[in-house]
């Protein structure tokens, strides 16, 4: 689905509101798969043949709201550096299929 999606967590932590609503979002390709018990969601540039990431994977997500034209899940999010997990939240708006 091309969507808008919109990380709701900096380091774990909730953004304010008026912050998320004035961030303009990642714009792309959502895409959510399983390997094995581990469902990961994925945001790629729209036909990008070896999807890579435009924002950090979303492991562990959870579909926790859906609308017409809106989803939030809710996850885990990996450090680069680090591998270290943190709580993250993606605001879904669906554009295009």
């Amino acid at each position: 689905m091309y969507s808008i999606v919109k990380r709701l967590r900096t380091g774990g932590a909730r953004r304010p509101a008026n912050e998320i609503t004035d961030d303009p979002g990642y714009e792309g390709e959502l895409r959510v798969g399983a390997t094995g018990a581990v469902v990961t969601a994925i945001l790629i540039e729209q036909d990008d043949e070896h999807m890579r990431p435009i924002i950090p994977p979303l492991e562990h997500a959870q579909l926790t709201v859906m609308r017409v034209d809106m989803m939030l899940f809710h996850g885990i999010e990996r450090d680069k550096e680090t591998g270290a997990g943190v709580e993250q939240e993606w605001s879904v708006q669906i554009i295009g299929y």
